[in-house]
C-alpha cells in the first residue's frame, strides 16, 4: 500500500496451509521489496498498474500481470484478448485488456530510469519527514498505534497531531513512496489542513475517503470496522515532487 509491501510471510504461510492462491495487488508497489523479495513475485499472481500517477506511469491506462505458473500465464494471455489464443476463436469469456504498443514503448524507456526515480523519491521522502518534524512537530506513531489505528502514540490523543508514515517492518522492507501519506489526528483537523494547503496552491489527496466496507457496492453495514473508518478520516497524501513539497510551513 502506498509503495510498500505487506509482511508477506504470514500471508503466504496461511495460504499454503489452506491451499489458497495468493494474488498480490502490487499496483502501487513496483520496485518495493519484502526481505529482499520484489513485490509481485511472491504470490501466485502479481498485478501492477501503469496508470500515470504510479511510479512507472504510462501515457494512459495500462497494467501487467506476473506469474511463475505457465498454465496461468497462458490463461491470462487469452483473457487479455477476448479469451482467444487464435484471433476470432474464443476459448473463454475475456475482454480487450491489451496494452497499446505506444504505451509499451513509452514504458520501456521509462523503465530504464526507474531505479534512479525511486532513489529520488526515497530521498525526497526522507527530506519531507525532516521538514514535517521541524515545521509541523510531526511524530512517528508507535507500532501498536499504526497497526491498530489508534492515535495515542504521543501519549494523549491531541487533535491536529500529525503522524508520519511508518512501516511495521521498516528494517526488512524497501519503500518506493508511490504516495507520502500522513495522518492528522481528528478528522476535522485533517480536512482543515487540506483546505489550508489548497489555499497555498499545494495539492493533496485522500487515499481513500471511504473504507471498502462503506462502499455502496459491498453493502456491508458501517461500524463493523472502526479502525478502518478512523484511518479514512485521518489520512492525507502530500506531494513528493517539486520544491513546493518542501514549503509546507504552517
Amino acid at each position: 500500500m502506498f509503495g510498500q509491501c505487506a509482511d508477506m510471510d504470514p500471508i503466504l504461510a496461511a495460504a499454503k496451509k489452506r491451499n489458497i492462491p495468493v494474488i498480490e495487488d502490487a499496483a502501487q508497489a513496483l520496485g518495493a521489496k519484502d526481505k529482499g523479495r520484489m513485490a509481485g513475485t511472491m504470490g501466485t499472481l502479481g498485478c501492477f498498474s501503469f496508470f500515470p500517477t504510479k511510479n512507472l506511469g504510462a501515457l494512459g491506462e495500462g497494467g501487467l500481470v506476473t506469474t511463475k505458473d505457465q498454465d496461468l500465464a497462458e490463461k491470462v494471455r487469452k483473457l487479455r484478448v477476448h479469451g482467444a489464443k487464435v484471433k476470432y476463436f474464443h476459448e473463454m469469456i475475456g475482454g480487450n485488456f491489451r496494452l497499446h504498443e505506444l504505451q509499451a514503448a513509452f514504458l520501456r524507456v521509462k523503465l530504464r530510469h526507474l531505479d534512479q526515480a525511486l532513489k529520488s523519491r526515497r530521498q525526497n521522502a526522507a527530506r519531507l519527514m525532516q521538514e514535517l518534524q521541524e515545521e509541523w512537530k510531526a511524530v512517528f506513531p508507535a507500532e501498536k498505534c499504526l497497526c491498530e489505528g489508534e492515535s495515542n502514540a504521543v501519549g494523549k490523543k491531541v487533535d491536529g497531531t500529525v503522524l508520519l508514515p511508518f512501516s511495521c517492518q521498516e528494517t526488512s522492507a524497501e519503500h518506493t513512496w508511490n504516495q507520502f501519506v500522513i495522518r492528522v489526528v481528528g478528522g476535522k483537523k485533517r480536512d482543515g489542513l487540506r483546505d489550508f494547503l489548497s489555499k497555498k496552491g499545494i495539492q493533496t489527496e485522500i487515499y481513500y475517503p471511504k473504507s471498502m466496507h462503506e462502499q455502496k457496492c459491498l453493502a456491508i453495514v458501517p461500524g463493523e470496522f472502526p479502525t478502518a473508518e478512523k484511518l479514512t478520516s485521518e489520512v492525507l497524501a502530500l506531494p513528493l515532487a517539486g520544491n513546493f513539497a518542501f514549503s509546507l510551513t504552517l
